[in-house]
């Protein structure tokens, strides 16, 4: 049994040492050789390197999207708690920023108003096609709100980047 261990093992290691010998060549037996065999013979990956490249977007859009969609959840509640009946409340298609109110009776708009003058200050109404308003959100408070999102999201980049012990470029 031990004898056959010792086989094993003896033939382990001379396998192990042609692989090395493949790899790094005659130049093994010398200390700047055995150097200048590791720099040129063997190439790390990326991820061996240490080198990641990261492309970040920040979607402002869907931030503001996001900030309509608030709006709206309001406004339903809003309403349904003045007992206004609507047919839809939603977005327009690719402007997150305004949101439409479909089929408000005409003897219920100065109370709609109301409850956007006071519960929703950012956005401005005008009205629609077809008995509907429209709130848009008003140009100074949607240019800061892209502005708070993308210095948000940088700060969470930076502080991220940060943790990992990464530095920047």
């Amino acid at each position: 049994m031990q004898k056959n261990l010792l086989l094993k093992t003896g033939i382990i290691v001379a396998i192990l040492l042609i692989f090395v010998y493949g790899m790094l060549g005659p130049k093994l037996f010398s200390g700047e050789g055995l150097k200048a065999a590791l720099l040129d013979r063997v190439h790390l990956g990326l991820d061996l390197k240490g080198g990641t490249h990261l492309i970040l977007q920040v979607m402002v859009n869907d931030a503001v999207g996001a900030q309509s969609d608030h709006a709206s959840e309001l406004l339903k509640d809003e309403l349904q708690k003045a007992k206004i009946a609507y047919a839809d409340i939603g977005k327009l298609d690719n402007q997150p920023e305004k949101v439409v109110i479909k089929g408000v009776p005409v003897d219920a708009v100065s109370t709609l108003r109301g409850i956007i003058r006071d519960r929703l200050p950012e956005y401005d109404m005008s009205a629609g096609t077809d008995n509907s308003w429209v709130l848009t959100m008003k140009p100074q408070v949607l240019a800061d709100l892209k502005d708070r999102t993308l210095e948000q999201s940088i700060e969470a980049i930076r502080t991220r980047v940060d943790s990992l012990g990464v530095s920047e470029r």
